[in-house]
Formats: structure tokens, C-alpha cells, sequence
């Protein structure tokens, strides 16, 4: 198992990784100013890359309202490919994402639209592995129910798992990783705690 972190992508952030023994730096993008200021980083993101030997291992798009009313808004949906091509150039092994709920239209269209949604990335993604992440931060596409629908639908879809947003929500994150453990491409390792 290689060991990395979440960090900036800036010159520091590869040294400190580098500096602390790590393998990979992980890059979460929450916003989409930080998106557009990544994309225009990619040229010094790969020299970095070159200069340290620290690869970046995973590149994650979080917090976004891409669903309105069960349809893909294009507007995001171009950042969104932007953002998953730059992650391509700098040589990211796995794109991670998820897709938020509008309560306004039906379930059925808020699986539409993450089938849709995850469908093009896979499209576009080549080599690169797509994955939908268990954190329900805008995302609503956390847990096996979910995961029956749109990986059933879309089988190369992946998982970046995380046990804590399993525990957060009192799901057995033993079992989802019994379970759905040959999807997980991802994994975030983090504490948490629960007042008694």
C-alpha cells in the first residue's frame, strides 16, 4: 500500500510531502476558482512532479451544484472536463466525484442525471479511473443502495471510500468494504469521533 496526502500543489507542498517520506500527493479542488487555478497550474504541477518524483495520485472535484432540476448544467459540466483533462496531462491515476441532489425533480431524475454525469467522464477519462466518492458533502451517491443503481449502470465507475462518512452516517463500513471492495479504487484514512 503507497502512503500520500491531501495537499496544495504549489513547489511546498510537493517538498513537504517528499520531506516526510510519503509516495503521492492527492489534490481536492472545492471550489471552482481552485478548479480554474489548477488548470492553469497543470505546466507547473508537471514539473514539480518531475523535479520531486512525488506523483499526484488522485485529483478530486467536490462541492459543486452541476444537477439543476435533474439536467447537467453545461456550464459546470465544461469545468468539469477542464478540471478531469488537466487532471489527464498531469498524469493523475484516479479523477474523483460525486453529483448533488436537486429535490426539486424526482429520484429517478437525480439517477439520471449521475448516470449521465459519471457516463461522460468515463467517456473521456482514457486510462484514467473515475470515481465517485462516499462523502456526501453535495454528493448523494454514498452508499450501496446508490451504488446498485448507478454502478450497475456504469460498471467501470469506482469508489474513493472513506470510513469515516460510512460511521458519520451509522452505515457498517466492514461491510461495504466486504461488499463493494473490488469497486474501491480510493481510500481517505481519517479519524473520527462521537460524543457518548
Amino acid at each position: 500500500m503507497k502512503l500520500g496526502m491531501i495537499s496544495g500543489f504549489d513547489g511546498k507542498s510537493f517538498d513537504f510531502i517528499k520531506e516526510n517520506g510519503l509516495e503521492f500527493m492527492e489534490i481536492c479542488l472545492n471550489y471552482d476558482q481552485t478548479c480554474n487555478r489548477f488548470i492553469d497550474a497543470k505546466e507547473s504541477i508537471k514539473e514539480n512532479v518531475a523535479r520531486t518524483g512525488i506523483p499526484v495520485q488522485s485529483v478530486g472535484r467536490w462541492n459543486h451544484e452541476i444537477n439543476k432540476g435533474g439536467r447537467l448544467d453545461k456550464e459546470k459540466l465544461d469545468l468539469y472536463f477542464n478540471t478531469l483533462d488537466a487532471a489527464k496531462e498531469i498524469g493523475s491515476k484516479v479523477f474523483v466525484c460525486g453529483i448533488n441532489y436537486d429535490s426539486s425533480v424526482s429520484k429517478y431524475k437525480n439517477y439520471s442525471a449521475a448516470i449521465e454525469l459519471f457516463g461522460l467522464l468515463l467517456q473521456r477519462a482514457g486510462d484514467m479511473k473515475i470515481a465517485v466518492a462516499n462523502c456526501d458533502w453535495n454528493n448523494f451517491v454514498v452508499t450501496p443502495a446508490d451504488w446498485e443503481i448507478v454502478i450497475g449502470e456504469l460498471p467501470a465507475l469506482t469508489i474513493k471510500y472513506d470510513c469515516s462518512h460510512a460511521y458519520n452516517r451509522g452505515d457498517d463500513y466492514l461491510r461495504e468494504i466486504n461488499d463493494w471492495g473490488e469497486h474501491i479504487s480510493h481510500f481517505h484514512i481519517k479519524g473520527t469521533t462521537h460524543a457518548g
